[in-house]
Protein backbone atom coordinates (compact mmCIF):
# COMPACT_ATOMS: atom_id res chain seq x y z
CA UNK A 1 0.00 0.00 0.00
CA UNK A 2 1.47 3.49 -0.90
CA UNK A 3 1.32 6.43 1.27
CA UNK A 4 -0.68 7.86 -1.25
CA UNK A 5 -3.35 5.29 -0.32
CA UNK A 6 -2.84 6.47 3.25
CA UNK A 7 -3.59 9.78 2.73
CA UNK A 8 -7.54 9.61 3.82
CA UNK A 9 -6.25 7.74 7.08
CA UNK A 10 -4.49 10.41 8.05
CA UNK A 11 -6.24 13.48 8.93
CA UNK A 12 -8.66 10.72 11.43
CA UNK A 13 -7.82 11.64 14.93
CA UNK A 14 -5.13 9.12 16.61
CA UNK A 15 -6.67 6.63 18.89
CA UNK A 16 -4.66 5.68 21.83
CA UNK A 17 -2.96 2.57 21.45
CA UNK A 18 -3.83 -0.27 23.71
CA UNK A 19 -0.81 -1.48 26.03
CA UNK A 20 0.26 -5.09 24.77
CA UNK A 21 -0.02 -7.63 27.39
CA UNK A 22 2.85 -10.30 27.57
CA UNK A 23 1.24 -14.09 27.55
CA UNK A 24 4.00 -16.85 29.03
CA UNK A 25 3.88 -19.69 27.31
CA UNK A 26 2.29 -23.22 28.86
CA UNK A 27 4.52 -24.97 30.81
CA UNK A 28 5.88 -28.04 29.60
CA UNK A 29 3.18 -31.07 30.20
CA UNK A 30 4.02 -33.54 33.05
CA UNK A 31 2.61 -36.88 32.50
CA UNK A 32 3.28 -37.89 36.75
CA UNK A 33 4.16 -40.49 38.59
CA UNK A 34 3.33 -43.52 36.85
CA UNK A 35 2.01 -46.84 38.20
CA UNK A 36 2.96 -50.42 37.50
CA UNK A 37 -0.78 -50.94 36.42
CA UNK A 38 -1.28 -47.92 34.53
CA UNK A 39 -1.30 -48.38 30.62
CA UNK A 40 1.44 -46.34 29.38
CA UNK A 41 0.61 -42.79 28.53
CA UNK A 42 0.10 -41.56 24.85
CA UNK A 43 -0.51 -37.93 24.18
CA UNK A 44 -1.71 -38.60 21.32
CA UNK A 45 -5.25 -38.17 20.54
CA UNK A 46 -7.34 -40.69 19.19
CA UNK A 47 -8.19 -40.34 15.30
CA UNK A 48 -12.18 -40.81 16.08
CA UNK A 49 -13.69 -38.94 18.57
CA UNK A 50 -17.02 -40.76 18.82
CA UNK A 51 -17.32 -43.45 22.15
CA UNK A 52 -17.07 -46.73 21.23
CA UNK A 53 -20.27 -49.31 20.57
CA UNK A 54 -21.81 -50.47 23.40
CA UNK A 55 -21.94 -54.74 23.30
CA UNK A 56 -25.12 -56.20 22.03
CA UNK A 57 -27.43 -57.22 24.89
CA UNK A 58 -29.85 -59.89 24.65
CA UNK A 59 -33.89 -59.22 25.66
CA UNK A 60 -34.89 -60.52 28.89
CA UNK A 61 -37.82 -62.13 29.24
CA UNK A 62 -40.23 -61.99 32.22
CA UNK A 63 -39.24 -65.14 33.14
CA UNK A 64 -35.86 -64.58 33.10
CA UNK A 65 -36.49 -61.77 35.77
CA UNK A 66 -37.98 -64.54 38.17
CA UNK A 67 -34.66 -65.11 40.29
CA UNK A 68 -34.27 -61.47 40.71
CA UNK A 69 -37.18 -60.43 42.18
CA UNK A 70 -36.91 -60.90 45.91
CA UNK A 71 -40.25 -62.92 48.06
CA UNK A 72 -42.46 -60.74 49.91
CA UNK A 73 -42.70 -61.70 53.87
CA UNK A 74 -46.03 -63.44 53.86
CA UNK A 75 -44.75 -65.23 50.96
CA UNK A 76 -41.54 -66.38 52.96
CA UNK A 77 -43.48 -67.66 56.25
CA UNK A 78 -45.97 -69.69 54.14
CA UNK A 79 -43.11 -71.38 52.63
CA UNK A 80 -41.19 -71.68 55.77
CA UNK A 81 -45.06 -72.96 57.27
CA UNK A 82 -45.73 -75.81 54.53
CA UNK A 83 -41.86 -76.58 55.15
CA UNK A 84 -42.04 -77.35 58.85
CA UNK A 85 -45.50 -79.05 57.87
CA UNK A 86 -44.20 -81.37 55.40
CA UNK A 87 -41.11 -81.96 57.96
CA UNK A 88 -43.70 -82.74 60.77
CA UNK A 89 -45.84 -85.20 58.50
CA UNK A 90 -48.69 -83.35 59.10
CA UNK A 91 -49.67 -83.98 54.96
CA UNK A 92 -49.14 -87.44 55.56
CA UNK A 93 -50.97 -87.80 58.67
CA UNK A 94 -54.00 -86.27 57.08
CA UNK A 95 -53.92 -89.08 54.43
CA UNK A 96 -53.84 -91.62 57.68
CA UNK A 97 -56.92 -90.20 58.98
CA UNK A 98 -59.25 -90.75 56.45
CA UNK A 99 -57.57 -93.54 55.15
CA UNK A 100 -58.10 -94.73 58.85
CA UNK A 101 -61.76 -93.91 58.64
CA UNK A 102 -62.95 -95.44 55.66
CA UNK A 103 -61.15 -99.27 57.10
CA UNK A 104 -63.40 -98.59 59.94
CA UNK A 105 -66.54 -100.61 59.81
CA UNK A 106 -69.92 -99.70 59.11
CA UNK A 107 -71.10 -100.46 62.44
CA UNK A 108 -68.60 -97.98 64.01
CA UNK A 109 -69.10 -95.59 61.60
CA UNK A 110 -72.58 -95.59 62.23
CA UNK A 111 -71.98 -95.27 66.09
CA UNK A 112 -70.01 -92.01 65.37
CA UNK A 113 -72.83 -90.69 63.38
CA UNK A 114 -75.27 -91.03 65.76
CA UNK A 115 -72.54 -89.62 68.34
CA UNK A 116 -72.30 -86.39 66.02
CA UNK A 117 -76.30 -86.04 66.10
CA UNK A 118 -76.32 -85.69 69.89
CA UNK A 119 -73.46 -83.58 70.08
CA UNK A 120 -74.94 -81.13 68.37
CA UNK A 121 -78.16 -82.00 69.97
CA UNK A 122 -80.46 -82.40 66.85
CA UNK A 123 -83.11 -84.90 66.42
CA UNK A 124 -81.31 -88.30 64.95
CA UNK A 125 -82.55 -89.39 61.56
CA UNK A 126 -82.88 -92.92 61.09
CA UNK A 127 -79.71 -94.57 60.65
CA UNK A 128 -79.00 -95.75 56.69
CA UNK A 129 -79.73 -99.16 55.77
CA UNK A 130 -77.31 -102.12 55.88
CA UNK A 131 -75.70 -103.51 52.83
CA UNK A 132 -77.92 -106.36 51.61
CA UNK A 133 -81.23 -105.36 52.97
CA UNK A 134 -83.48 -103.86 50.41
CA UNK A 135 -84.09 -100.31 50.61
CA UNK A 136 -87.93 -99.20 52.31
CA UNK A 137 -89.75 -96.89 50.06
CA UNK A 138 -92.13 -94.79 51.88
CA UNK A 139 -95.72 -95.78 50.60
CA UNK A 140 -97.29 -94.72 47.70
CA UNK A 141 -100.33 -91.94 48.90
CA UNK A 142 -101.99 -92.29 45.40
CA UNK A 143 -101.53 -94.70 41.66
CA UNK A 144 -101.00 -92.41 38.50
CA UNK A 145 -103.54 -94.60 37.00
CA UNK A 146 -106.21 -93.15 39.45
CA UNK A 147 -105.18 -89.74 38.04
CA UNK A 148 -104.35 -89.97 34.67
CA UNK A 149 -106.19 -88.48 32.26
CA UNK A 150 -104.73 -88.27 28.69
CA UNK A 151 -104.65 -91.81 27.11
CA UNK A 152 -107.30 -93.32 29.43
CA UNK A 153 -110.73 -94.41 27.46
CA UNK A 154 -113.66 -92.02 28.07
CA UNK A 155 -116.03 -94.03 30.11
CA UNK A 156 -113.24 -95.04 32.70
CA UNK A 157 -112.71 -90.66 33.19
CA UNK A 158 -116.55 -90.28 33.29
CA UNK A 159 -117.18 -92.90 35.40
CA UNK A 160 -113.98 -91.62 38.23
CA UNK A 161 -115.18 -88.30 38.31
CA UNK A 162 -118.71 -88.85 38.73
CA UNK A 163 -117.52 -91.08 41.65
CA UNK A 164 -114.89 -88.16 43.06
CA UNK A 165 -115.95 -84.34 41.53
CA UNK A 166 -115.30 -82.74 44.43
CA UNK A 167 -117.26 -79.52 42.85
CA UNK A 168 -120.23 -81.04 40.95
CA UNK A 169 -121.57 -79.54 37.30
CA UNK A 170 -123.86 -76.83 37.32
CA UNK A 171 -127.59 -78.72 37.24
CA UNK A 172 -128.23 -75.58 35.11
CA UNK A 173 -126.40 -76.78 32.42
CA UNK A 174 -127.78 -80.04 31.40
CA UNK A 175 -125.12 -80.31 28.10
CA UNK A 176 -122.23 -80.27 30.51
CA UNK A 177 -122.94 -83.80 32.23
CA UNK A 178 -120.95 -86.89 31.52
CA UNK A 179 -118.26 -84.36 30.00
CA UNK A 180 -114.66 -85.33 31.28
CA UNK A 181 -113.86 -81.70 33.66
CA UNK A 182 -110.90 -81.27 31.32
CA UNK A 183 -112.48 -80.30 28.53
CA UNK A 184 -115.61 -78.62 30.40
CA UNK A 185 -112.63 -76.22 32.07
CA UNK A 186 -111.60 -75.29 28.43
CA UNK A 187 -114.10 -74.81 27.18
CA UNK A 188 -115.70 -72.58 29.73
CA UNK A 189 -112.10 -70.64 29.64
CA UNK A 190 -112.35 -69.94 25.89
CA UNK A 191 -115.97 -68.68 26.01
CA UNK A 192 -115.19 -66.52 29.14
CA UNK A 193 -111.95 -65.38 28.07
CA UNK A 194 -110.94 -65.62 24.18
CA UNK A 195 -114.04 -66.07 21.99
CA UNK A 196 -113.01 -63.27 19.96
CA UNK A 197 -109.66 -64.28 19.48
CA UNK A 198 -108.59 -64.21 15.88
CA UNK A 199 -107.46 -67.98 14.56
CA UNK A 200 -108.85 -69.68 17.93
CA UNK A 201 -108.32 -73.48 17.68
CA UNK A 202 -106.00 -73.10 13.97
CA UNK A 203 -103.03 -71.00 15.19
CA UNK A 204 -100.99 -73.69 17.62
CA UNK A 205 -99.95 -72.20 20.94
CA UNK A 206 -96.96 -73.25 23.05
CA UNK A 207 -95.96 -76.84 22.87
CA UNK A 208 -93.65 -76.36 26.01
CA UNK A 209 -96.55 -75.10 27.88
CA UNK A 210 -99.00 -77.87 26.56
CA UNK A 211 -96.27 -80.71 27.75
CA UNK A 212 -95.94 -79.17 30.86
CA UNK A 213 -100.12 -79.11 31.75
CA UNK A 214 -100.37 -82.96 30.50
CA UNK A 215 -97.87 -83.47 32.45
CA UNK A 216 -99.39 -81.78 35.78
CA UNK A 217 -102.95 -82.81 35.11
CA UNK A 218 -101.82 -86.74 34.49
CA UNK A 219 -100.05 -86.24 38.10
CA UNK A 220 -102.74 -85.06 40.00
CA UNK A 221 -101.19 -81.29 40.69
CA UNK A 222 -103.24 -79.50 38.67
CA UNK A 223 -106.34 -77.37 40.10
CA UNK A 224 -107.88 -77.40 36.63
CA UNK A 225 -108.20 -73.32 36.76
CA UNK A 226 -106.09 -71.31 33.91
CA UNK A 227 -104.77 -67.99 34.72
CA UNK A 228 -106.42 -65.31 32.94
CA UNK A 229 -103.58 -64.13 30.85
CA UNK A 230 -102.82 -67.54 29.57
CA UNK A 231 -102.58 -67.22 26.04
CA UNK A 232 -105.60 -68.92 24.47
CA UNK A 233 -103.98 -70.82 21.66
CA UNK A 234 -102.02 -73.23 24.43
CA UNK A 235 -105.60 -73.83 26.02
CA UNK A 236 -107.30 -74.55 22.61
CA UNK A 237 -104.40 -77.02 21.96
CA UNK A 238 -104.34 -78.48 25.42
CA UNK A 239 -108.02 -79.42 24.31
CA UNK A 240 -107.35 -80.66 20.81
CA UNK A 241 -104.22 -83.03 22.27
CA UNK A 242 -106.29 -84.66 25.34
CA UNK A 243 -109.75 -85.59 22.20
CA UNK A 244 -107.08 -86.64 20.10
CA UNK A 245 -105.27 -88.77 22.69
CA UNK A 246 -108.95 -90.51 23.97
CA UNK A 247 -109.16 -94.25 22.58
CA UNK A 248 -111.35 -94.28 19.28
CA UNK A 249 -111.82 -90.79 19.33
CA UNK A 250 -114.93 -88.60 20.32
CA UNK A 251 -116.68 -90.90 17.70
CA UNK A 252 -115.55 -94.63 19.75
CA UNK A 253 -113.71 -96.58 16.63
CA UNK A 254 -113.29 -95.43 12.96
CA UNK A 255 -115.97 -97.62 12.08
CA UNK A 256 -118.48 -95.70 13.82
CA UNK A 257 -117.01 -92.87 12.14
CA UNK A 258 -117.16 -93.94 8.67
CA UNK A 259 -120.25 -95.11 9.30
CA UNK A 260 -121.44 -91.75 10.46
CA UNK A 261 -120.23 -90.07 7.51
CA UNK A 262 -122.33 -92.60 5.14
CA UNK A 263 -125.29 -91.57 6.66
CA UNK A 264 -125.05 -87.91 7.25
CA UNK A 265 -125.61 -87.65 3.18
CA UNK A 266 -129.45 -89.21 3.36
CA UNK A 267 -130.33 -87.89 6.83
CA UNK A 268 -131.82 -84.83 8.01
CA UNK A 269 -130.79 -82.53 10.79
CA UNK A 270 -133.68 -83.59 12.67
CA UNK A 271 -133.16 -87.16 12.74
CA UNK A 272 -128.98 -86.94 13.52
CA UNK A 273 -130.25 -86.92 17.64
CA UNK A 274 -131.58 -90.92 17.71
CA UNK A 275 -128.87 -91.84 15.08
CA UNK A 276 -126.06 -90.61 17.11
CA UNK A 277 -127.68 -91.87 20.04
CA UNK A 278 -127.91 -95.25 18.46
CA UNK A 279 -124.41 -95.33 16.49
CA UNK A 280 -122.21 -94.31 19.26
CA UNK A 281 -120.91 -96.71 21.42
CA UNK A 282 -121.59 -95.24 24.68
CA UNK A 283 -123.71 -92.40 26.44
CA UNK A 284 -120.24 -90.59 27.45
CA UNK A 285 -119.67 -90.14 23.93
CA UNK A 286 -122.81 -88.92 23.04
CA UNK A 287 -122.35 -86.20 25.51
CA UNK A 288 -118.65 -85.08 24.88
CA UNK A 289 -120.24 -84.50 21.02
CA UNK A 290 -123.29 -83.05 22.13
CA UNK A 291 -121.07 -80.20 24.38
CA UNK A 292 -118.27 -80.06 21.93
CA UNK A 293 -120.35 -79.19 18.88
CA UNK A 294 -122.29 -76.62 20.95
CA UNK A 295 -118.90 -74.84 22.03
CA UNK A 296 -118.09 -74.64 18.22
CA UNK A 297 -121.44 -72.77 17.16
CA UNK A 298 -120.55 -70.05 20.04
CA UNK A 299 -117.51 -70.03 18.30
CA UNK A 300 -118.84 -69.31 14.54
CA UNK A 301 -121.48 -66.84 16.49
CA UNK A 302 -118.21 -64.57 16.43
CA UNK A 303 -116.80 -65.25 12.98
CA UNK A 304 -116.78 -61.55 12.11
CA UNK A 305 -113.95 -61.33 14.82
CA UNK A 306 -112.35 -64.78 14.81
CA UNK A 307 -112.56 -65.64 10.93
CA UNK A 308 -113.37 -69.15 12.21
CA UNK A 309 -116.51 -70.77 10.18
CA UNK A 310 -118.34 -73.82 10.69
CA UNK A 311 -116.12 -75.77 7.80
CA UNK A 312 -113.08 -74.16 8.95
CA UNK A 313 -113.56 -75.27 12.60
CA UNK A 314 -114.41 -78.40 11.10
CA UNK A 315 -110.89 -79.19 9.09
CA UNK A 316 -108.89 -77.95 11.92
CA UNK A 317 -110.59 -80.02 15.11
CA UNK A 318 -112.11 -83.21 13.16
CA UNK A 319 -110.62 -84.05 9.89
CA UNK A 320 -112.02 -86.84 7.82
CA UNK A 321 -115.62 -85.98 9.44
CA UNK A 322 -116.10 -82.28 8.04
CA UNK A 323 -119.45 -82.80 6.85
CA UNK A 324 -120.97 -84.49 9.61
CA UNK A 325 -119.43 -81.76 12.02
CA UNK A 326 -120.37 -79.04 9.88
CA UNK A 327 -123.78 -80.13 9.95
CA UNK A 328 -123.99 -80.47 13.53
CA UNK A 329 -122.66 -76.98 14.28
CA UNK A 330 -125.37 -75.46 11.58
CA UNK A 331 -127.77 -76.93 12.87
CA UNK A 332 -127.22 -77.53 16.81
CA UNK A 333 -130.80 -76.61 17.90
CA UNK A 334 -132.49 -78.22 15.78
CA UNK A 335 -130.31 -81.94 16.40
CA UNK A 336 -129.57 -81.52 20.10
CA UNK A 337 -132.27 -79.45 21.25
CA UNK A 338 -136.52 -79.48 21.85
CA UNK A 339 -137.00 -81.09 18.36
CA UNK A 340 -134.04 -83.43 18.85
CA UNK A 341 -134.50 -84.18 22.24
CA UNK A 342 -138.23 -85.39 21.05
CA UNK A 343 -137.58 -87.35 17.61
CA UNK A 344 -135.01 -89.55 20.18
CA UNK A 345 -137.89 -89.79 22.19
CA UNK A 346 -140.11 -91.46 19.59
CA UNK A 347 -136.72 -93.38 18.54
CA UNK A 348 -136.45 -95.54 15.22
CA UNK A 349 -137.82 -92.68 12.35
CA UNK A 350 -134.54 -91.76 12.00
CA UNK A 351 -132.71 -95.22 12.71
CA UNK A 352 -134.87 -96.11 9.76
CA UNK A 353 -134.41 -93.23 7.39
CA UNK A 354 -130.51 -94.22 8.41
CA UNK A 355 -130.86 -97.86 7.18
CA UNK A 356 -132.37 -96.99 4.14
Amino acid sequence: MSSSDLRPFLSLPRIPSTPMIAVSPDPPFSPGPSYPSDPPFSPVPPTSTSPPPLPRRRAMRKSDETHLRVPSRAASLREERQKEEQDQGVWWAGIAKWAGRLRRPKEERRDGWEGSNRIHQSTPSPPPPRAGTPMSLPPRTISLELVRTFGIPLEVITDRERDSEPDPVDKRDHVAEGVPRLVRVCVEWIEANAIDKEGLYRVPGSHRKVQTYQLSIDTGAFDYVFPVHESPHTVASLLKKYLASIPGGIWGGDDVKIHLRNAIISTPPAFLNPLLRKTLISPSHFNLVRYLTRHLSRITAHSNTNKMTPENLAIVMFPGVEALIEVLVRNWEEVFGREGEKAAERGVGGVALAAE
